[in-house]
């Protein structure tokens, strides 16, 4: 009984760490009650990678782990008093309300898979957690991580996911857990730019929770554990704290974008596009207009320069300049592209990615001929994952043509001669004050979108030569663009007629239950007694279609023993608690459909 306990430790111990050290520091900073949370949680999570990492570069030994997290729970108790006046804000209780209800559906589907499988997804996942163990201390410089070098990988999520295997024993479900909890955080700064969209401020938490628990791209990337999501997290929080901050000339915003985009890069490398973009945004678009220039760039720069020097100067330091900076590309010699091969490879990505298969001569594997449940479900989890319309969901695309096209439409009526000018959104801090603002309009977003579908191509056709990928690459560098996109969605889902909110609920359904619940039948299989499970589980043919059995060979190969498998005992709660999770989600899509949309949206 005591080792199910980290079902309930692991997280409370990652609660106090991102609580106290980062709100003390956001004591003078003007943000409102819900941005203090996710900046505090940002902050935290820096200076947690920081001391997590000084401790295995100066080879410590793990006891320093627990004078971290003692260091924590102190910071946590001096903040008391900031979180209890957090907590009182409405705007807080929803976000955290919100959160807990991704948690307990993403936890509770985790204490239920027992492998992991879809399409071509192999061995990921244990790559990351060999690399966490690495972080730990005691391996060779040398080793390798299913082929790849250390190098090849960011390490801010595997270097926080080591800290709490020191605390709480060197184990893949402990690995497995905490990478879940991190990546679920992205539904922070998503409920932040959701409530930016919004008509008139409202709360939307809720609504973005309901629609995420919907996603299949959010809930198999939550759940499948490697480091996507943690850098969405802090993608999507630099994207707020940037817009906000230009909007209001606030420095301090401004300051936490690039902190929070740093961070991203650490996380994982499909966070680069957007740094660069809102970079160079900010570089030519909005320093030349302040008044305080030199601080501005050196401030910025300077702690993005101390954050990138943790990893690539310490890489630099013990495998070379060269092997850190080419370690990503998947090609054997670490080569890159020429520019010719680079570029044609880059629209051979985007038209893939952007193309729904469907309309296009896509090759089948043979095993998925004929319509079998594991035909079905491998081809909806590729669709879901890899086609950039269909990540959207079933109906998302189109849900958002919709609402382009009634903003549109709207913002022609506002200014047609002789109407009131419209006020900006209650959520939208210093509307149109700061410098540049008045660059934060439609341009800005157009250009946001096509450099980031581009550049993301450009990287993953530069990182994964030779990968062919038919179905599309979207899981690897567009998944901020799809929640940036989801948030935007259940932003307006409250001003829509009565009839488009019920078919955006009957498209999240069928998202449900073929992106989720049928790709969780399979993922919870109990392979070692599948013979005699089979009425009630998937066939051994239906699980040869995908990649099962390849990810279960590495499950034996390594002795690693998933949180579904080690709860097997307690399936029927998680089971209950997921149930539960999914109640509130459709009532609460049932409630917001059943009401009157507003006479102005």
């Amino acid at each position: 009984m005591v080792d199910e306990g980290i079902v309930l430790a692991v997280p409370a111990a990652l609660a106090v760490s991102c609580a106290g050290p980062g709100l003390l520091l956001l004591r003078r900073a003007r943000l409102r009650p819900d941005e203090t949370i996710v900046a505090g949680i940002v902050l935290s999570l820096l200076l947690l990678y920081l001391s997590s990492f000084a401790v295995f570069a100066l080879g410590i030994g793990r006891a320093a782990h627990y004078a971290i997290l003692a260091i924590c729970v102190a910071l946590t108790v001096a903040a008391a008093p900031d979180i209890r006046s957090l907590v009182r804000s409405p705007d807080v209780r929803a976000l955290l309300g919100g959160l807990g209800l991704v948690l307990v559906w993403v936890v509770s589907l985790l204490a239920l898979i027992r492998n992991y499988s879809g399409a071509t997804w192999y061995g990921d996942w244990l790559e990351h957690y060999r690399r966490t163990e690495f972080f730990l201390g005691g391996h060779p410089p040398g080793e390798t991580f299913l082929d790849y070098p250390l190098p090849a990988r960011p390490p801010l999520v595997n270097v926080l996911c080591a800290h709490f295997l020191a605390l709480f024993r060197d184990r893949f479900r402990v690995y497995q857990l905490t990478s879940s909890l991190l990546s679920l955080l992205a539904f922070l700064p998503a409920a932040l730019l959701a409530r930016q969209f919004a008509p008139r401020g409202r709360r939307v938490a809720g609504i973005v929770g309901a629609f995420l628990i919907c996603s299949p791209m959010f809930v198999q990337n939550a759940t499948y554990a490697w480091t996507k999501l943690p850098a969405v997290f802090f993608v999507l929080a630099g994207l707020h704290f940037y817009l906000t901050g230009v909007r209001s000339g606030e420095f301090a915003r401004i300051f936490l974008s690039f902190a929070a985009l740093a961070a991203g890069v650490l996380t994982h490398y499909s966070a680069v596009p957007y740094a660069v973009f809102l970079g160079f945004h900010w570089l030519f678009g909005v320093v030349p207009r302040s008044s305080r220039r030199l601080r501005d760039l050196v401030a910025v720069c300077g702690t993005s320069v101390v954050l990138m020097v943790s990893w690539f100067g310490w890489s630099a330091a013990v495998y070379g300049v060269r092997p850190t900076l080419t370690a990503a590309s998947t090609a054997p010699d670490g080569s890159t592209l020429g520019a010719g091969d680079l570029a044609a490879t880059t629209v051979r990505v985007l038209f893939e990615t952007l193309v729904p298969p469907i309309v296009r001569n896509v090759p089948r594997d043979p095993l998925r001929e004929g319509l079998t449940w594991g035909s079905l479900r491998d081809a909806a989890f590729a669709h879901y994952q890899m086609n950039l319309p269909l990540a959207l969901g079933l109906l998302g695309a189109p849900l958002l043509l919709y609402c382009l096209w009634r903003a549109y439409r709207e913002r022609r009526a506002a200014t047609a001669p002789g109407q009131p000018a419209v006020p900006a959104p209650a959520g939208v801090v210093g509307a149109a004050e700061g410098p540049g603002a008045r660059e934060m309009g439609s341009s800005f977003w157009i250009l946001f979108v096509v450099f980031n579908l581009v550049a993301g191509s450009a990287l993953t056709a530069a990182t994964s030569r030779g990968v062919e990928a038919p179905l599309g690459l979207a899981q690897l560098q567009m998944q901020p663009l799809v929640l940036l996109a989801v948030a935007f969605l259940a932003s307006r889902f409250g001003g829509w007629s009565r009839p488009v909110k019920w078919v955006a609920i009957g498209g999240l359904l069928v998202d449900l239950l073929l992106g989720i619940a049928l790709h969780l039948w399979f993922e919870s299989a109990p392979l070692d007694g599948l013979e005699r499970a089979s009425r009630f589980w998937p066939s051994p043919s239906d699980l040869r279609i995908g990649t099962t059995m390849d990810n279960l060979i590495l499950q034996v190969q390594h002795g690693t023993v998933f949180l579904g498998s080690h709860l097997r005992k307690w399936a029927w709660l998680a089971a209950l608690l997921a149930g539960a999770a999914l109640s509130v989600t459709l009532v609460s899509l049932v409630r917001e459909a059943r009401m009157d949309c507003p006479a102005r949206s």
